[in-house]
């Protein structure tokens, strides 16, 4: 749950997650999909999570907190930092499998791909994710052609490749999801400057 907003900023959510580990069997395990803001460890004990989660994915988006105001307008990076290390010593541990961090390619973050499979590792996810930018009536057609890198005709397009080329993305831990088709062909490109 959920990936239609935020569980932990909605009462229905966290009515639901509360009747869930009162309720249920800890053979009963829960992926949770969150932007993390709110999933400290006040959160965590509050709602019993304990023995209940499975994984955990987050939405993040950025690597920087400067992208991060932009792209998660609202967010705080030193809060979500300060989460995002909460949760990866507890997967550490061995409170729950799986912590991804996942991050929608666009135009505003595209640079900080590498970097981000940094992060993630610095925080203790064990998981990272890749996206390419999807219209979901977000941008306008004008708005979403400036924003997605991943068009092979937008001006950014080949500085995207050259950033997909990076050895960080080549972690086990990585998963490049949408991208995988753009980082062959910016390791096609790489070996064919180096012939």
């Amino acid at each position: 749950m959920t990936g239609s907003g935020d569980p932990f900023a909605s009462r229905h959510f966290l009515s639901f997650l509360k009747h869930f580990t009162a309720t249920n069997t800890r053979a009963q395990r829960l992926q949770l999909h969150t932007n993390g803001l709110l999933l400290d460890e006040a959160t965590w004990n509050r709602l019993d999570l304990w023995g209940h989660v499975d994984s955990i994915w987050i939405s993040v988006d950025a690597a920087e907190a400067e992208t991060y105001s932009v792209v998660r307008r609202g967010g705080t990076f030193k809060r979500l930092l300060s989460n995002l290390r909460f949760l990866g010593n507890m997967r550490r541990a061995g409170a729950f499998s799986k912590l991804r961090l996942d991050f929608v390619v666009q135009k505003r973050n595209f640079r900080e791909v590498p970097s981000f499979a940094s992060l993630a590792q610095h925080v203790g996810a064990n998981g990272v994710y890749f996206l390419r930018l999807r219209n979901w009536g977000t941008f306008t057609q004008q708005e979403f052609e400036e924003h997605n890198v991943c068009d092979p005709g937008h001006p950014d397009h080949p500085e995207l490749l050259s950033v997909l080329a990076d050895q960080r993305l080549r972690s086990p831990s990585v998963e490049l999801g949408s991208l995988r088709p753009f980082v062959r062909e910016a390791l096609d490109r790489q070996q064919k400057s180096m012939c």
